[in-house]
């Protein structure tokens, strides 16, 4: 693995992340009325996240996040032993395909694999043939210039992205007056934002005040031309496929101007 130079990712992006687990360990109702409540708010500020999901048979949630107008991305998120790296390729090949195999009947398109506090996997073969393109940390990378450009290539066309700031309950106001601050530094310098919103299902009311105004800002800079907002699949689809300076060129050509998204 190896950290992308600056110029082979998108510049002033910036992409949100929320993972929910299986629909086992919470209340539907109260994982329902979360999602409304969340789906609200980003419906408001017209910005689209990547919603890792524990468990892709859980219709109702399924349903909430496709009858949204924004094309939220529906990921798979898992924190289980099939992504330990002592299980073989074979066993996570199979339980991938079944995981995906729900997905399709679902009319799901996932590209997208989580992984629960930077847990380590190896088997990128596996993935790769399943489709998956990107796997998401949600740990924070560590130095600055991955904070700015947090994208490492893996192998067989396969990406990483690693989280650059965590929303969660603890820090308040002070930590949303920090994350603005750091969001506007990365998009000054041409950087891309992973912002991953924690602990969702157990968020109180100054948690989602901290969001609304976060998301209050991001919309703002968005509507000045300042950033993008993108879901990380469509982050994905603009990486170069394998690792070749042909590729990487003309992706910097593709990103010459900053268009608007919703």
């Amino acid at each position: 693995m190896r950290l992308l130079p600056p110029s082979n990712v998108p510049q002033c992006v910036i992409c949100f992340s929320i993972s929910l687990p299986s629909r086992d360990a919470i209340n539907a109702a109260t994982r329902n009325r979360v999602i409304e409540r969340y789906l609200q708010l980003f419906g408001e500020f017209q910005i689209p996240v990547s919603w890792g999901l524990g468990d892709l048979t859980a219709h109702d949630t399924v349903h909430h996040l496709r009858a949204s107008d924004l094309p939220h991305e529906i990921a798979l998120w898992s924190d289980a032993d099939w992504t330990s790296p002592t299980t073989s390729s074979e066993n996570v090949r199979r339980h991938l395909q079944r995981q995906l195999s729900t997905a399709q009947t679902a009319g799901l398109d996932i590209a997208t694999l989580m992984l629960r506090g930077g847990m380590r996997f190896d088997r990128w073969d596996a993935l790769v043939r399943g489709g998956i393109s990107m796997v998401v940390s949600d740990r924070v990378a560590s130095a600055d210039r991955r904070v700015k450009h947090p994208i490492k290539t893996l192998r067989f066309g396969l990406w990483e992205m690693q989280a650059s700031l965590v929303l969660s309950d603890e820090g308040g106001r002070r930590s949303g007056f920090v994350m603005r601050r750091q969001i506007d530094r990365a998009m000054s310098g041409g950087g891309l934002c992973h912002v991953v919103l924690d602990d969702v299902l157990n968020a109180d009311r100054q948690s989602l005040r901290t969001l609304e105004s976060l998301l209050q800002h991001v919309a703002c800079r968005r509507n000045d031309g300042l950033l993008q907002v993108q879901t990380i699949s469509q982050i994905a689809v603009q990486l170069p496929s394998r690792r070749s300076s042909r590729c990487a060129q003309s992706i910097l050509r593709g990103k010459s101007s900053i268009s608007r998204a919703a």
